[in-house]
C-alpha cells in the first residue's frame, strides 16, 4: 500500500479568534509530514493562522523541515523543534510511536533535527500563531549599526522591538572591496489593527519576476562588477512595503534561482555563533572571502542573509543552537562555485574556505548547518556537534537493524 502522508490538515483553534488574535489562545494543527508548507497555508488561511516558524520558502516538507530542525525568520521563536507538540514516528523496529519532549523524550531528540536516521515521520502537531497583518519596514544600517540593532531585537525591550514578527538582513555583496560593509535591513512589523488576515490572497510565483530576477542572477554568477552594484540600489529602491499578511511573506519567489550549470552550481553554507560574537563572524568570514575567493577563483559570492534565533527550549541531540545565555545568529551564505562536470565535485578553493569558515564558527563557540553540502569531515562534525554519541545510541535503540539510511548517516559513520 502506498500512503502519499499529504492528506488536510487538522486545525485545533484552542480557543483562538481571528477577529482578537491579542487574546491569549493556544491553536494548533496536526499534519500528514508529506505536506508541503504552500499547501498548509491554504488550511490555515480561513482561520488566520500562520505557522510559527518555517523555513524562508514555502516548497519544503513539513517533516522533512523538522527532520533538519528548520528555522525561520521569526526572531521569537527559533528552530522549528520549539513549536513541535508531538510527532508520530514510523522507527526501523518496526513500531509506530509518539513522541514528544516529555514523551519519549530521547527519541523525540534525535528525531528532530536527526535527518531521519530513528524512523519515519509520519505526522507532526506544530503550535500556530496569528495571520497577522505585518507592515514590512526596509532600511540600510553598516555593519556596526546592525550589530546594535540585533542586540535591540533580541532584547525586546522597548514596543518597537516588539512589534518585529519577522526579520533578516541582507548583506551587501557586490564586490570584495565593501563586502558585508552594508546591511538591507528587513523588518515586518505588527500594524495596529488587531484582527488577523483570513483572505489573503497568497501570493504565488509568476512567470514575468521569475524571470527578470533569474537574469539578475545569472548575471550575479559571471562575477563582481558596477552591474552588481546597480541591481544592488535598484532593489534597494523598489523593496516592497506593502502590508500584507505573515503568510503572504512566508512564499517568497524561489525558482529564480535555480541553477545547474555542467561547469558549475550554487551552494548554500550556514553559520551560526552567539549574538556576542557576531561582528567577529561577519569580519572573520570577510577575510576569509577575501583570502580565498579572488576574482580570478570559480567561486562568486551571490548572497549573504543574517537571522536572530533564540535557542532550542528541548534537548536536541544535533542542535545548532544548545542552550546558553545568548540566543545565536546565523548567517547564511550563497555562491556560485565551479565543479568538475564528471564528478560534480567542487574546486579546491571552495573547500578550503569553506572549512575555513567552519572552524571560525567553531571557534567563536558556534557551528555550521548540516543539511548543507558536506565540506565537514567527520572529526569537524564531531567538534561542533559534541552530542553526536546520544544521536548514534538512538539509532542502535530505535533502528537496531539499520533500515533507515542516506549519504548524511553514511558519511559521518552513524
Amino acid at each position: 500500500m502506498t500512503q502519499t502522508l499529504n492528506r488536510a490538515a487538522t486545525v485545533n483553534l484552542g480557543g483562538y479568534n481571528p477577529a482578537t488574535p491579542l487574546k491569549p489562545a493556544h491553536p494548533s494543527v496536526v499534519v500528514d509530514a508529506g505536506m508541503t508548507w504552500a499547501e498548509l497555508h491554504h488550511v490555515l488561511l480561513p482561520h488566520g493562522l500562520a505557522p510559527l516558524v518555517q523555513q524562508s520558502s514555502a516548497d519544503f516538507s513539513i517533516g522533512g523541515a523538522v527532520s533538519v530542525n528548520c528555522h525561520g525568520r521569526d526572531p521569537r521563536w527559533g528552530p522549528i523543534g520549539n513549536t513541535v507538540r508531538w510527532l508520530d514516528v514510523l522507527c526501523g523496529d518496526g513500531a509506530v510511536r509518539r513522541t514528544s519532549a516529555t514523551v519519549e523524550a530521547d527519541l523525540f531528540a534525535a528525531v528532530v533535527g536527526g535527518y531521519g536516521s530513528c524512523g519515519l515521520i509520519l505526522r507532526a502537531c506544530l503550535e500556530l500563531g496569528p495571520n497577522r497583518v505585518l507592515d514590512p519596514v526596509v532600511h540600510r544600517l553598516d555593519l556596526d549599526k546592525y550589530a546594535v540593532h540585533l542586540n535591540k531585537l533580541a532584547a525586546r525591550a522597548d514596543d518597537d522591538s516588539k512589534r518585529v514578527q519577522l526579520h533578516h538582513g541582507w548583506f551587501r555583496c557586490v564586490d570584495l572591496v565593501s563586502l558585508f560593509d552594508e546591511v538591507h535591513v528587513v523588518d515586518c512589523k505588527e500594524v495596529n489593527s488587531p484582527q488577523a488576515d483570513t483572505v489573503g490572497p497568497l501570493p504565488h510565483e509568476e512567470w514575468g519576476m521569475t524571470e527578470v530576477l533569474r537574469a539578475a542572477w545569472d548575471e550575479s554568477r559571471k562575477g563582481y562588477g558596477a552591474l552588481r552594484a546597480e541591481m544592488w540600489d535598484m532593489v534597494m529602491k523598489t523593496a516592497s512595503r506593502r502590508q500584507v499578511g505573515r503568510m503572504s511573506l512566508q512564499r517568497p519567489a524561489m525558482g529564480f534561482a535555480a541553477h545547474r550549470g555542467a561547469a558549475g552550481c550554487d551552494i548554500l553554507q550556514e553559520y551560526f555563533v552567539p549574538l556576542n560574537v557576531f561582528l567577529p563572524l561577519v569580519e572573520g568570514l570577510r577575510d576569509i572571502f577575501r583570502r580565498n575567493v579572488a576574482p580570478h577563483a570559480p567561486v562568486t559570492i551571490l548572497s549573504a542573509s543574517a537571522r536572530l534565533l533564540p535557542r532550542d527550549r528541548h534537548p536536541i541531540n544535533l542542535s545548532y543552537c544548545p542552550a546558553g545565555d545568548q540566543p545565536m545568529v546565523s548567517l547564511a551564505v550563497e555562491a556560485a562555485i565551479g565543479v568538475h562536470p564528471a564528478s560534480r565535485e567542487p574546486d579546491a578553493e571552495v573547500s578550503q574556505w569553506a572549512t575555513a569558515a567552519m572552524d571560525l564558527a567553531h571557534s567563536l563557540g558556534g557551528s555550521y548547518y548540516l543539511p548543507y553540502f558536506g565540506f565537514a569531515d567527520r572529526d569537524r562534525f564531531r567538534r561542533s556537534y559534541v552530542n553526536w554519541q546520544r544521536q548514534a545510541d538512538a539509532i542502535a535503540r530505535y533502528d537496531p537493524q539499520r533500515r533507515f539510511s542516506n549519504q548524511f548517516l553514511q558519511r559521518y559513520c552513524f
